[in-house]
């Protein structure tokens, strides 16, 4: 091979690599989720699993402003859970969407979030950085991520006003679509 094609070979490996991070690292609005219906099987109240149709785990732990957040306190509202990270970019994409979620979320709904990273100063950093506005539980050893059964996150688990797990839903979404916000709306109204 010839010096110049040498340096055209290189250039053209160059241009590709370079077009590829830069696509990897666009960041595409998430999109919304597939709400099915709302139809499921009758549950015992002893079934307990964080799978769609089990009771979802109780847990009791503090927010970071540290006021107690009891899961089963919650019942007779539909209950928003997502479980995130600092390091996390699609948690990054989509916690802005949470937020604005949780600003207009209906009546009966609460939402809430689970903080997997081992730093509270990052995890306030972040909120502090973007204006999110969300209750955020820190989950510093992983006990509820693992209680849960959270492999991959973004995992967001969406229950019914009896604690039942409706939706398990791994992924970036478009949270405050105006879809999921109607779905969001008929869950509440469900258990009523």
């Amino acid at each position: 091979m010839t010096r110049p094609s040498i340096v055209r070979s290189t250039a053209l490996l160059l241009a590709v690599l370079g077009f590829l991070v830069w696509r990897l690292g666009e960041v595409a609005p998430p999109e919304a989720p597939h709400l099915g219906n709302l139809d499921f099987p009758a549950v015992t109240p002893d079934t307990i699993a964080p799978r769609e149709g089990y009771r979802a785990p109780d847990f009791d732990a503090p927010d970071l402003r540290g006021d107690p957040v009891k899961l089963s306190a919650l019942r007779g509202r539909a209950v928003f859970i997502n479980f995130w990270a600092t390091w996390c970019i699609p948690c990054r994409r989509e916690l802005p969407a949470i937020g604005r979620l949780a600003a207009r979320a209906p009546e009966g709904v609460t939402v809430l979030t689970i903080a997997t990273d081992s730093r509270e100063p990052d995890v306030r950093a972040m909120m502090r950085e973007g204006g999110i506005r969300v209750p955020v539980i820190f989950d510093e050893t992983g006990a509820l991520a693992a209680r849960y059964e959270v492999t991959g996150i973004p995992t967001t688990l969406l229950l019914d006003a009896q604690g039942i797990v409706v939706k398990r839903i791994v992924g970036a979404r478009a949270w405050d679509h105006p879809e999921f916000l109607a779905w969001l709306d008929g869950l509440a109204t469900q258990g009523r």
